[in-house]
């Protein structure tokens, strides 16, 4: 596991979960690239369905949203479920999937449990 103030990155059954701390935080570009670079490490150089929980933030700034979707950043991603509790991020993550196109599966979930269960088939 690797944890910090801002976030925890841990593996668990094949799937890698990272969740950000800090209720109402921001996603800019350094803590973006600090959780990127924690489950890059996290997932041993083998590609894994990834699960991140993006209920603390409160918004993403445009350049986080590039880079977590740019080639660097996925690395090591089979299949990504987003845990949202906000309509606000469901639309502004949803532009930012559109805008820059991904090669895997990605999907949003309010629910940890049913976003656990559709990652288990990307293991």
């Amino acid at each position: 596991m690797i944890e910090d103030e801002d976030f925890k990155c841990y593996l668990k059954d094949g799937i890698v979960f990272s969740s950000f701390k800090k209720h109402g935080c921001i996603m800019d570009l350094e803590l973006i690239k600090k959780g990127v670079a924690a489950r890059i490490k996290i997932s041993g150089g083998i590609d894994r369905p990834v699960l991140i929980d993006t209920r603390g933030v409160k918004y993403w700034t445009r350049e986080s949203k590039e880079y977590g979707l740019s080639k660097e950043a996925i690395l090591y991603i089979k299949a990504t479920g987003i845990i949202i509790n906000s309509l606000v991020l469901r639309i502004s993550i949803n532009w930012a999937l559109k805008t820059f196109k991904q090669d895997h599966p990605s999907r949003f979930f309010t629910d940890e449990e049913k976003a656990v269960r559709w990652l288990k088939q990307f293991r």
